[in-house]
């Protein structure tokens, strides 16, 4: 499936049951920096892993997507073969979310450096303003992932989801 940011925020609306603009969501993506394929036959442990985190909520399969989260704090992981992708409505910052949201995000990431040992993830901000994607990168990965990244990667998840409420 190629990986497209309208299409992304369509399946997130249905899974969330929202009919709002296509401009009212934010997408985190998590891709490696080398391109490398991020599906279920190329990164079966994190995958594997992945669901054990988020099974309370739902099983995300090749390609798929699950809602995750409780009420007014709901956002959607997507699995697409270019990297994983969580899709987040503008205006729900809580602060459980932006942990919720980060510890998904470090944890899709350790799970990969378990996998394969020297590889980079690019973690990039996407949002559609005037039928445009607007793609702003927040900030590159290396492994082993320090815990300087983790508290970094926190701040900047917290900062997207902030700067965007309004």
């Amino acid at each position: 499936m190629v990986d497209n940011a309208e299409q992304s925020i369509r399946r997130a609306q249905k899974l969330l049951e929202t009919s709002s603009s296509i401009e009212n969501y934010i997408s985190i993506k998590i891709k490696p920096t080398n391109g490398t394929c991020c599906c279920f036959d190329c990164w079966p442990r994190r995958w594997d892993t992945i669901n054990e985190q988020i099974s309370h909520y739902g099983h995300l399969e090749d390609e798929g997507d699950v809602s995750i989260g409780d009420r007014d704090e709901k956002f959607v992981l997507q699995c697409h073969e270019n990297g994983p992708e969580i899709i987040i409505p503008i205006g729900i910052a809580g602060a459980s979310l932006v942990i919720n949201i980060a510890n998904l995000v470090v944890n899709i990431i350790k799970n990969r450096q378990k996998e394969k040992i020297g590889a980079q993830f690019k973690i990039t901000k996407r949002v559609i303003i005037h039928n445009r994607i607007i793609e702003e990168n927040v900030m590159e990965i290396n492994f082993p992932i320090s815990k300087e990244n983790v508290t970094l990667l926190n701040c900047k998840i917290k900062e997207i989801l902030e700067k965007d409420k309004n």
